[in-house]
């Protein structure tokens, strides 16, 4: 009885390691890419490894960075949401790689930006959050831009 256990279990084993692994993408059309490893890259140039699966991307780039979203023709595209690991994170559109559209940007005190972006940028006057709860108006100027560096 214990022989007939311990081949079952490692059958079992066997079966859970193989469907871990997954195969890498082939093919130049990622629209077709399911249940395969690969890799997308980001408008500034960022790859990020990791897997696709039912239309949906994630993965981690070098610096830690984490996107889990829709993609198109091997960049971010669609709704996504990209994680730094200094605890940055970015919730909403994203285009050719970049975050395009309505977003919500959290950092890790708690501040909060929530509006519109363009080319990775608030695009206009908008509405932010301190840490402590009060509500400013967050101009869209390069240097207001708590995105940065985030993808």
């Amino acid at each position: 009885m214990p022989r007939v256990l311990f081949l079952s279990l490692m059958l079992l084993l066997a079966n859970v390691v193989s469907a871990a692994a997954l195969p890498p993408c082939r093919g130049g059309d990622e629209s077709k890419w399911q249940d395969c490893e690969g890799t997308l890259t980001s408008a500034s140039g960022k790859e990020y490894v990791g897997v696709f699966k039912d239309g949906i991307f994630e993965g981690e780039n070098a610096e830690g960075t984490q996107y889990v979203g829709e993609f198109k023709d091997g960049t971010m595209n669609g709704q996504a949401t990209a994680t730094n690991a200094d605890g940055r994170k970015y919730v909403g559109e994203h285009r050719d790689g970049g975050f395009h559209g309505q977003g919500t940007v959290t950092v890790a005190d708690g501040s909060k930006y929530v509006g519109e972006f363009r080319d990775s940028l608030p695009n206009a006057s908008s509405s932010g959050t301190a840490p402590n709860g009060q509500i400013n108006t967050i101009k869209a100027t390069p240097e207001a831009a708590i995105t940065k560096n985030i993808g």
